[in-house]
């Protein structure tokens, strides 16, 4: 089994951490690419995604250092008056999805609570 741990800022956008978000998106698009049932028939290794949200730890009190933008400030001072999630109950998330994931799985750690994504597919290939 392989967990890349991406983050819930990379399924969906957050202006003040442009870059942050790509890089997120960018863990997404491999580990799905990873995750196709193709190469788990091949090799037999699972790979699954972990997105936790928000979690109390030096980069999130950090976060004011990694705005994208001057102008991001503004915006971004609303991350930090988000809730966030102790890191023992995100890495007990953790713990569940290594014991029970499926490969392609993405998972949310957010706030107490872990759920299973279903991504949206808005493309596939058309074999000839």
């Amino acid at each position: 089994l392989i967990v890349n741990i991406a983050s819930v800022l990379g399924l969906e956008p957050a202006p003040p951490t442009a870059v942050y978000c790509a890089s997120k998106f960018g863990v997404m698009g491999f580990s799905r690419s990873l995750g196709d049932p193709y190469y788990y028939n091949l090799t037999g290794i699972a790979v699954v995604t972990f997105c936790p949200g928000l979690t109390e730890t030096p980069l999130k009190n950090n976060i004011a250092t990694k705005y994208t933008f001057e102008y991001s400030k503004v915006i971004g001072e609303k991350l930090n008056n988000t809730k966030t999630q102790k890191p023992e109950a995100c890495g007990a998330h953790l713990a569940q999805v290594v014991e029970s994931a499926e490969n392609g799985g993405i998972y949310i750690s957010n706030q107490g609570t872990l759920s299973k994504v279903t991504p949206t597919v808005y493309w596939q290939p058309t074999f000839n």
